[in-house]
């Protein structure tokens, strides 16, 4: 619908009075230079006269309806029209929609101002039925309707009162009712904001889940957030030696107590400390007393080389087996099967044999180096001539002797099997697996081998560093040698894949520092430690123009001091000359010694053992609480610092312990008082800090549970120790 303000009509003689008029005014005006008279008064409806050209005058004014004449051109200006449709800057209301909406809803009328052109404008601010209604609480298409779209639930903003809870709990117990918002276009409720529903039932003293009971039915076990007493070590050990009561405190929801705080349980009892930690109402005393021992072998040779022990105090023995053990039961005997055969057996806590096994062919095989992970899989190295099988295919030799390393389940299965080696000698000496299983292996080679690359020799022995992956892949290798003959002897790893190594050289030789080593004349000892990727951390060589050997070592767990043994004639300083250890012997036989340094390779301290005669640190562990243990041979007598220990006549065996500043607990010796041979080879410890040593003895060995009697040639022996 339009609606206007008063509209004229023209009549059709008016129109055509106008029409006469605008063609007539179309010829060539006259020139006027002093202005045009004044137009005069159009007819009614009709148009004005225009001006004459020059200085024109102003139009006349036209008619009710019609359009007043143009002023002259020229100089002057034509005059204005008469206004045939609306008074300019003149308002009016306005609406364009349909009839009956006005002023119906939301609908209403605008305003439209008359423009210079005597025409109306637009219709501003009129508000037109919409083509939908929305939900907003106003009729917005003017039917009379408010919000009659069928999709129209609520109005947007507002709240309700909501509850998802089965019906009867709203108000029950904590449950309460919660408030649902209209959504902004009206079609729905948004999410219930603020409710509280059924829950499950804690011990709160609370109806949480509004069945109108608190704490029903779900066993309360104390009442929230108090506090009691607590032990949870063995009965009647609270309160004894180190061991207390705790305290624990009722967990917010009643079911349980939490842990129990500040209690002391019983531990293993370190003997070299004067508290009971065992709780068992005395502290253990450092005495290395005899628990089990067994002495193997007949006619021919057998030696135990190498020993490590599991987390549940199980230990493993290597060794080299001549002619033939009888392990007797289900084992039964083992037999070489020409020369010297690799041995390996499993033995429980007590000592009693669980497996045993022989690895070799009619030529030379022999193990060096045991080691055992967190679950149980062994590792053995060595060397071996001809062809040699671990469970597996055989291997052979490639020419003379090569290394093998060797990976064995639990209950001596085979998993797998690698050597390494050329035409000339490789051998294994010792091996050790960090706590992701993979697998480290020192030892001497000469020739290149093919490893990851080629590890080149530099002449004579080279020190041999290997790395594998849990499953037996080459991860890293290592040649580190000069113009000498070097050896690696031992190794230790910790659980991050750390890696000390002792051994010998001679001249000079690099092992992974910024500049080689120099032997000061013979052997000299050498330390170096690498880091799983087999990085250079640090390295350090000791001795003068005599020899000295590194044996064995051990890192401490608790601290990663590391503690060295072996051997020395003549004279070697570990502190760069503050203290210097010289052998009994002079330049003669060599003296035993111990040296511990911190994990950056700093001197802690050192001390010779020895007197006349040889001897020799062979084997080294460190407890739990940073005790050290060394077994070795010797001649004459021995003193670690708690007394001289004299030999019974030959070559005698020794196990002693020291605490971690190096001081004396305890020596013992085993030989059998004839000229003959006994040596320890290896030590461990078990999780008790029990201990476990291995070797070799002529005639009669006893280690104070009864004499063991050589069946002839050199046997070997197993023997375990109070701590």
């Amino acid at each position: 619908m339009l609606r206007r303000s008063r509209l004229l009509s023209l009549s059709f003689s008016t129109i055509t009075l106008a029409l006469l008029s605008a063609v007539a005014g179309c010829g060539e005006p006259t020139p006027n230079t002093t202005g045009g008279a004044q137009g005069g008064a159009g007819g009614t409806g009709g148009t004005g006269g225009e001006g004459g050209q020059g200085g024109g005058g102003q139009g006349g004014q036209g008619g009710q309806g019609g359009q007043g004449g143009q002023g002259g051109q020229g100089g002057g200006q034509g005059g204005q029209g008469g206004m045939a449709g609306c008074t300019i800057g003149t308002t009016q209301t306005c609406y364009f929609g349909p009839d009956g909406t006005e002023g119906v809803g939301a609908c209403k009328a605008g305003v439209q101002t008359c423009e210079p052109n005597g025409a109306w404008g637009a219709c501003v601010d009129e508000v037109l039925p919409a083509a939908v209604e929305t939900c907003n609480g106003a009729d917005d298409d003017c039917n009379g309707a408010v919000d009659d779209n069928p999709s129209c639930v609520c109005q947007p903003g507002e709240m309700m009162d909501c509850y998802d809870g089965p019906q009867g709990t709203a108000g029950v117990g904590v449950c309460v009712m919660g408030k649902a918002t209209c959504a902004p276009d009206g079609q729905s409720y948004g999410a219930c904001q603020g409710q509280v529903m059924p829950s499950a039932e804690v011990c709160n003293m609370l109806d949480d889940d509004c069945d109108g009971t608190v704490d029903d039915g779900i066993g309360c076990a104390c009442t929230p957030n108090t506090t009691e007493t607590c032990y949870t070590g063995p009965n009647n050990t609270a309160g004894v030696g180190v061991c207390k009561a705790g305290t624990h405190t009722c967990l917010p929801d009643g079911t349980a107590y939490g842990a129990c705080m500040g209690e002391v349980l019983p531990s293993v009892d370190n003997c070299a400390s004067p508290a009971d930690e065992d709780c068992s109402g005395a502290a253990l005393a450092c005495t290395g007393n005899h628990i089990a021992s067994k002495g193997l072998g007949d006619a021919s040779n057998q030696i135990g080389t190498d020993v490590a022990v599991d987390a549940q105090g199980n230990v493993y023995v290597i060794g080299n087996l001549e002619g033939t053990i009888d392990f007797g039961g289900a084992i039964g005997a083992l037999t070489s099967a020409g020369s010297t055969d690799v041995l390996v057996a499993k033995y429980d806590p007590t000592g009693t044999v669980l497996w045993a096994k022989k690895y070799g062919n009619a030529s030379t095989q022999i193990g060096n180096g045991i080691a055992v992970d967190g679950a149980g899989n062994v590792y053995v190295t060595g060397a071996f001539q001809g062809a040699i099988s671990f469970g597996g295919a055989n291997v052979t030799s490639a020419g003379g002797d090569d290394l093998y390393v060797a990976k064995l389940d639990t209950t001596g299965g085979h998993v797998w099997t690698k050597t390494l080696g050329n035409t000339v000698t490789q051998q294994g000496t010792d091996v050790g697996v960090d706590a992701q299983g993979s697998v480290y292996v020192t030892g001497h080679f000469s020739g290149d081998l093919p490893f990851v690359g080629v590890i080149a020799n530099q002449g004579g022995f080279d020190v041999l560093l290997l790395k594998y992956s849990s499953t037996g892949n080459p991860v890293w290798g290592k040649g580190f040698g000069g113009t000498g003959t070097q050896y690696g002897y031992e190794i230790a790893v910790t659980p991050v894949g750390q890696v000390t190594l002792v051994g010998a050289f001679q001249e000079s030789a690099n092992f992974g520092g910024a500049a080689p080593l120099t032997s000061a004349g013979d052997y000299d000892i050498v330390v170096a430690q690498y880091d799983q990727a087999g990085g250079h951390l640090w390295s350090k060589g000791f001795g003068d123009a005599s020899e000295q050997r590194g044996l064995a070592v051990a890192v401490d767990p608790t601290d990663g001091d590391v503690v060295v043994t072996g051997e020395l004639a003549g004279s070697v300083s570990f502190d760069g000359g503050n203290t210097t250890l010289t052998s009994a012997d002079g330049t003669g036989n060599v003296d035993g010694f111990l040296a511990k340094f911190d994990s950056a390779g700093n001197h802690a301290w050192s001390k010779r053992f020895g007197s006349t005669g040889a001897q020799r640190g062979k084997g080294l562990a460190i407890d739990i609480f940073g005790n050290i243990v060394i077994t070795g041979e010797f001649f004459g007598q021995i003193d670690l610092g708690g007394g001289v220990v004299p030999s019974a006549g030959g070559r005698d065996a020794f196990v002693g312990k020291l605490n971690p500043n190096g001081g004396s607990l305890w020596l013992k010796r085993y030989g059998s008082g004839m000229l003959t041979s006994q040596a320890g080879e290896a030590v461990a410890v078990d999780p008790l800090t029990n201990i476990w040593v291995t070797g070799s003895f002529e005639s009669v060995i006893d280690f104070g549970g009864g004499p063991f009697t050589s069946a002839g040639g050199i046997d070997m022996f197993l023997a375990k120790l109070l701590p």
